[in-house]
């Protein structure tokens, strides 16, 4: 638990995202393994101890790309943290006024390039399932935010 524990203090300690390299991940787990007790009801304890730690340090992670600070590009959680960076990114463009949804949080897109959507996933939400390049759309904002993460659409046309 200790390498968890520091973890939690560098991350306390300074302004910056920490660099979390695979070497430091492995040791975190490593050292997980080394201290877990035996017995049920200290395991118990044990994991909600570093539950409680692990929410603590991604809650600054998630703080500190709130304050626009540099996500470190070797860090382990690199992609995790890019992705909540867009997300809240499209967050912002709604509240101020960027992005604008209808009264059912759908969202007009401009489709980036071709692709396929999963047939269930389009006849549940309505939407065509191919989507052709130049095509012009209203989406439910809960299909279009992981296309737009993963450029397949956009909404500032």
């Amino acid at each position: 638990m200790n390498e968890i524990i520091l973890l939690l203090a560098r991350e306390q300690g300074g302004q910056e995202i920490v660099k979390i390299a695979y070497k430091d991940y492995v040791n975190i787990l490593s050292n997980i393994a080394k201290t877990l007790p035996i017995d049920e009801e200290s395991k118990k304890v044990f994991e909600d101890k570093i539950e409680k730690y692990v929410r603590e340090i991604i809650t600054l992670r998630i703080f500190k790309i709130l304050k626009n600070e540099k996500i470190p590009k070797n860090t382990l959680d690199f992609e995790i943290l890019e992705l909540i960076d867009k997300i809240i990114k499209i967050y912002e463009d709604i509240l101020c006024g960027k992005i604008v949804l209808d009264s059912k949080s759908r969202v007009s897109v401009k489709v980036l390039r071709d692709y396929n959507l999963d047939l269930a996933l389009a006849r549940e939400f309505k939407i065509p399932q191919k989507l052709k390049k130049e095509e012009i759309l209203i989406m439910p904002l809960r299909i279009a935010i992981p296309l737009i993460v993963l450029n397949i659409v956009e909404v500032k046309f």
